[in-house]
Parts: C-alpha cells; structure tokens; sequence
C-alpha cells in the first residue's frame, strides 16, 4: 500500500468516481468484543481528496478553493499536521449495554508504527449513535498527529505498518495498514 505524502489541499484533483473504491482500500475491519465489530478508515489524502470531489458532485457543484478548503482544514489541519480515521461500530444488543458503547467513555486509541512509537488522539469528533433492532450502531471520526517535534513525523518514509489500537468496555481490536517503505529512506537506527 503506498500512502500520499502530502496534506496540501489538491484543489480538483479529486475523483469523485474513485470515492467508493478509495474508501474500500483503506477501510479495515475487524471483532470487537463479543459478537461485535468495527470498521475503521484511514482518511488518507487521496480518500479525502476524492470525498471532497465526490460531496461536491452529489451537491451538484465543482470544487471551490474556498468552501472545499476549509473541509480540507477540518480533516487535516490548516497546517496539514493531523490524520483521521472514521470508526464505525456495531454492538448486539444481548452481548453489550449501550452504556459501554460511548467512545468518550472508557475507551482508549493509540496509534502506534512499525518502530514502536505511539500518538493518543487529538480530537474525537461528534458521535452518531443509533439501533437498527438487533444491535447498537455507531460512528465518530478520530484524529491523531502526524507530526511530533520530539518523535518526527508519523509517516517518514521509512514507515513500514501504522496499527490503530482500540481498547475499551466492549473489547479491544487492531487495524493494521501496511506500507511500502520509500525508496532510499534512511534505514533506521
């Protein structure tokens, strides 16, 4: 998997008919606690690229370097220091009590690389949450420094596998993206 290095709003680069597939590609699922599940994506520059171009052609509009930006800036920072991820969740009703499905409460995120470095989360976003009968439904969207003055950036091109750990009452679970190193990046210390 080869990630996009920059952060700097792409202006119409996007391809709203990439979006889906995009989207699939950095989406990993896996249990959470009993007979429950998660489904996280990484938002990439090229998943929010194509997100942007695709929101704006469900509006019925192009890409404007004014709204579009500030969307941008929501998702990685005006000064494009920070990733997100969306997580979405499902809980069986029988197995988990809507109390424990609150990410805010008692829950934990910890981003981790391939080199043993770890990020907490700057911000969780606003929580959906919601029933579809059998289970308790949800969705929030994470986000985590890239860049840190005392551990480097989060992604310096030697970055071989980024784990997002979720811990928490309904359980724990990692979601794993793995890498292709760059080529010539500095071989590690």
């Amino acid at each position: 998997m080869q990630r996009t290095d920059s952060t700097a709003f792409p202006g119409s680069m996007g391809r709203a008919n990439e979006y889906e597939a995009s989207r699939a590609h950095w989406t990993r699922t896996e249990a959470l606690g009993v007979r429950g599940s998660a489904a996280v994506t990484m938002i990439d520059p090229e998943v929010g690229s194509d997100e942007i171009a695709w929101h704006a052609r469900s509006n019925g509009r192009e890409v404007s370097d004014g709204y579009d930006r500030q969307l941008w800036e929501v998702l990685y920072g005006a000064r494009g220091d920070r990733m997100p991820f969306d997580v979405r969740w499902r809980f069986d009703k029988l197995y988990q009590p809507q109390r424990t499905t609150n990410p805010k409460v008692g829950w934990t995120f910890t981003l981790l690389d391939d080199h043993g470095r770890q990020w907490g989360p700057l911000d969780i976003g606003e929580i959906e949450q919601g029933s579809d009968g059998e289970a308790w439904t949800g969705s929030f969207r994470v986000w985590f420094p890239i860049k840190d003055v005392q551990k480097g950036p989060l992604f310096d091109g030697r970055t071989g596998a980024v784990t997002l750990r979720i811990s928490g009452a309904p359980g724990w679970a990692d979601f794993v993206w793995k890498f292709r190193p760059a080529v010539g990046a500095m071989a590690e210390d």
